[in-house]
């Protein structure tokens, strides 16, 4: 199945007539499928048919979708002229001509140019709906592009994560094939510590010695943590298989996975175990850092 990744951008355009509609779609990685708009205000009605067309094909990502439409000026709107405002910038101009002492003839230019004399007066009545097929092409086609990069970029973290699962089960059987190795050296080197003590204190209880051995190996146990190490690598091969959405799951099989390294570390330990428990620690780091762009 496929993986996707949450990051990637894509552009679709589409014209009918003299109305012509581009959209640009990007995504980048966030927890939920967060979705931000930037389009013409008039446009605003058409925010809930786009998010739905979004979010029927992403599972998360932080999304900005921007959107322009060209379309005649009589759809959407006119230029206005604030003839009082105009007026009021022309008197005013005279007074300070006359204060001043100034010479010359105030133009058209002069007036036009200030704040508020020309405005984009919009159409309250513009045809919204009637642009929607056109929006709706150039957002599906936004969608397909982004679709395509995000299927792409998915298909190489899914490879890099193979890649690295297969490191992390050999790290674990290696790590398994560890476990009598340092078990032994753990009661050897109490064993050993036991006969210094008698040596220098006198007689120490045999059968108290076997306890203290027994309870030490006991403690050292990682037989639980092998198995549910092994299960939680065996669900994220699953998961990849799967294909999208994983993300979530797979983060959290991580932070599992990380835990039961750990706790091995804290129970059991001697050089080549150490040495192993780096190696997977940091493999498995990694993977979580790559399944964080996993949709």
């Amino acid at each position: 199945m496929t993986i996707y990744s949450m990051t990637g951008f894509g552009r679709g355009m589409a014209r009918d007539g003299e109305i012509m509609a581009t959209c640009d779609i990007r995504s980048v990685n966030h927890r939920y499928c967060d979705l931000h708009f930037r389009m013409p205000r008039i446009y605003a009605p058409l925010e809930v048919k786009i998010r739905d067309m979004v979010t029927e094909k992403l599972e998360r990502g932080r999304v900005d979708i921007s959107l322009s439409v060209i379309a005649p000026s009589s759809d959407s709107g006119k230029i206005g002229i604030d003839m009082e405002l105009a007026d009021s910038y022309r008197k005013q101009l005279k007074k300070l001509q006359k204060n001043l002492n100034l010479s010359g003839d105030i133009e058209i230019g002069d007036i036009i140019v200030r704040e508020g004399v020309l405005r984009f007066v919009e159409n309250p009545e513009a045809p919204v709906k009637a642009h929607w097929p056109v929006v709706s092409q150039a957002v599906g086609k936004a969608l397909k592009a982004l679709q395509g990069m995000r299927r792409k970029e998915g298909a190489a973290l899914k490879k890099e994560l193979n890649f690295h699962l297969g490191a992390l089960k050999a790290l674990a059987r290696n790590l398994e094939k560890e476990i009598p190795t340092a078990v032994e050296a753990i009661k050897t080197r109490f064993t050993s510590r036991i006969g210094e003590m008698s040596t220098s204190s006198g007689e120490i209880d045999p059968d108290r010695i076997a306890q203290e051995i027994a309870l030490m190996i006991s403690k050292s146990d990682v037989t639980e943590e092998v198995a549910r190490l092994k299960a939680h690598l065996a669900q994220v091969e699953t998961f990849l298989k799967e294909g999208s959405p994983a993300g979530k799951r797979l983060d959290f099989i991580m932070q599992e996975i990380h835990r039961e390294i750990t706790t091995f570390g804290n129970k059991l330990q001697s050089r080549d175990v150490s040495r192993l428990l780096v190696e997977a620690k940091s493999t498995a780091e990694k993977m979580r850092e790559q399944i964080q762009n996993l949709e």
